[in-house]
């Protein structure tokens, strides 16, 4: 599914550099953007699933195989899971696309959240705004 560079980069090489604004860095000849919404969520919001708990450990330099896509910054745990952003309040119910709604999780347990709403997250009342906008 994926082509890489370079399969191993040690995250604190990597997360001190991640910022909220325009950001290039280079590794290995090859520039990343490091002020996605994705790198600025595990820095900010925490490098482990919020549902089953496993750790992202590293960062992987990769592309889609056989794309002309940019190279980018993939997070992965040491059991070879991907970690991935997710949004708590899914975009299809109106949720936003920044960092307070955003959580990190492992690819198999936000592939099983799927755009579901967590009752924890609700009780929680953080996002009370985007609530709003789905029960009103």
């Amino acid at each position: 599914m994926y082509e890489y560079l370079n399969d191993r980069v040690d995250i604190n090489s990597i997360l001190p550099h991640i910022s909220k604004f325009t950001y290039k860095h280079e590794l290995d000849n090859v520039s990343f953007n490091l002020c996605s919404l994705r790198l600025n969520t595990f820095k900010f919001k925490g490098l482990d699933c919020v549902c089953c708990g496993r750790k992202g450990t590293h960062f992987r330099i990769q592309r889609t195989k056989n794309s002309n896509e940019n190279y980018h910054m993939g997070l992965w745990s040491d059991d070879d899971i991907q970690m991935t952003k997710d949004h708590i309040i899914p975009k299809s119910f109106g949720g936003a696309d920044n960092l307070n709604n955003m959580q990190t999780m492992c690819d198999r347990c936000n592939s099983k959240k799927s755009n579901k709403i967590s009752i924890y997250d609700i009780l929680k009342g953080e996002f009370k705004e985007n609530y709003e906008v789905i029960f009103n």
